[in-house]
């Protein structure tokens, strides 16, 4: 089975917000090429402005200010897969935020980017909790704030889906799916709905509306982002994989490749997306009888995932690459990659526990 984090999507282009403080040119300037940056998918330069944006606030200690950069730092970070990076932004911009004396909408989308955070690092719970007290905030002060009610709907759709709780999941996808899409953040989180709930058509064998959905994801997100955005690679990808599961193997092949052309282009490179992408990539090449192409899409995974040992991805793809050595007849080397896996897995079962005594 392959990574939850992967297929579920997040919306982490959120608008900016003015504080309405008279903020200073080159905080705002910076700011906003940032987000300029980030909406383009590259995130290597929106995360230089951003942290510039940052400094800047710092040095003037408008608490304001960084707190509402965080959040849109915290927002890159999540689209890089650096979780730990933005939670740390989050959980900072909500203690910020709790200084001020009136309702802020920037402390509600912190609430929803940390329950976001939680979800995917599997505190489920902790991420429900979140992102309900998040949902009421947004209801009670900003009712008419479709976007950002929106997103959060989709952040606790991924909450109960990483929780196996697929009819609840559903639910919330489909709210989002149903509201009136318009330009902007709603038609983004319409796009992420959408891919979402074909997960779950997926695993339910409701595949036409599996990939309806995922087509109408991926026109909704090259109609706003262009052909080559990181987040057309995603659903890209989520394509590949329904293709995969009902045997159109060529058009799996077709989706994933051009989801992989797009992940390596991504700046910085997002080393569990790429292992992910590689990983089912081969596992379509095997079904096809090419064992050599498989061979050498799992150990490209193998390669990157090496460096980086606590994803949990990382046991899996080294089992499968022992797997696809021992039926290419290379016994010694299969051996070790599969004590490799063990020991993998050995040091997250001792590490993790740790970790979450740390939140």
């Amino acid at each position: 089975m392959f990574s939850v984090r992967w297929i579920l999507r997040l919306t982490c282009f959120v608008a900016l917000i003015g504080t309405g403080l008279g903020n200073p040119v080159d905080w705002k300037d910076s700011l906003q090429s940032g987000l300029v940056q980030h909406y383009a998918g590259h995130f290597a330069e929106a995360e230089v402005l951003l942290r510039s944006a940052l400094e800047e606030s710092r040095r003037a200690g408008r608490k304001t200010e960084i707190a509402e950069t965080l959040n849109h730092l915290g927002d890159v970070y999540l689209s890089e897969d650096r979780l730990s990076d933005a939670e740390d932004a989050y959980r900072e911009a909500i203690s910020l935020y709790k200084e001020s004396a009136s309702p802020a909408i920037g402390a509600i989308v912190a609430l929803r980017g940390l329950g976001t955070v939680l979800s995917l690092e599997g505190q489920e719970d902790k991420a429900i909790s979140a992102l309900n007290a998040a949902l009421r905030q947004a209801k009670a002060s900003f009712g008419s704030d479709d976007e950002l009610i929106a997103e959060i709907l989709n952040s606790l759709g991924m909450a109960y889906a990483q929780r196996h709780d697929l009819k609840k999941a559903e639910t919330f996808f489909l709210e989002v799916v149903g509201m009136k899409p318009g330009a902007g953040s709603v038609a983004f989180s319409t796009a992420n709905a959408l891919n979402n709930v074909a997960q779950i058509h997926r695993d339910q064998r409701k595949y036409a509306d599996a990939e309806r959905e995922h087509r109408q994801s991926l026109e909704i997100t090259i109609r706003l982002l262009g052909s080559s955005h990181p987040e057309v690679g995603i659903t890209r990808g989520s394509l590949g994989m329904l293709y995969l599961r009902v045997g159109r193997l060529d058009d799996a092949k077709s989706e994933l490749l051009e989801s992989l052309r797009i992940t390596e282009q991504t700046d910085p490179l997002i080393p569990g997306r790429m292992v992910r992408i590689l990983h089912v990539l081969s596992e379509v090449y095997l079904r096809q009888g090419n064992v050599t192409e498989s061979e050498e899409a799992l150990g490209r995974a193998v390669e990157i995932a090496r460096k980086n040992p606590s994803d949990p991805e990382t046991a899996t793809v080294l089992e499968a690459y022992s797997s696809i050595l021992k039926r290419s007849g290379k016994a010694e080397q299969s051996r070790n990659t599969h004590a490799e896996a063990d020991r993998v897995r050995a040091t997250l079962a001792l590490t993790a526990p740790v970790r979450s005594l740390a939140r």
